[in-house]
């Protein structure tokens, strides 16, 4: 499944890869959409904006991790600088690009937001 928001796509679009002889039964019964599993009219806009955006995903499906992995680094480097005791769980290596789990033991959230001026976060 693929929801549009998700994918720089619009909210309110999705869409489900099901494979043949998977059998499925309609949550909302109705018009005869979809081959019955779906009443009411497509939404045009939102197929054609998360068609746009699976393509734009095609383009940048190469470059863009490693563009995500450095910004996953320099921010990595930016609190272990600035904020003693911090530990990482997520591997140096094999994890995914947009991926970064580190914990603060003894420290306050709003006391890290302090310490990072330019980082853009909320409590």
């Amino acid at each position: 499944s693929i929801a549009g928001h998700k994918c720089y796509g619009p909210k309110g679009i999705g869409a489900l890869y099901v494979r043949r002889g998977t059998p499925l039964s309609p949550l909302v019964v109705g018009a005869s959409q979809e081959g019955g599993l779906r009443p009411g009219t497509e939404n045009v806009a939102g197929i054609v904006g998360l068609g746009v955006a699976a393509r734009l995903a095609m383009d940048y499906l190469e470059r863009e991790p490693a563009r995500v992995g450095r910004l996953r680094d320099k921010l990595f480097l930016a609190l272990s600088a600035r904020i003693d005791g911090m530990v990482r769980y997520t591997p140096d290596d094999d994890c995914l690009a947009n991926t970064l789990l580190v914990s603060f033991p003894g420290v306050i959230g709003a006391e890290i937001l302090d310490q990072i001026p330019n980082l853009a976060a909320s409590t």
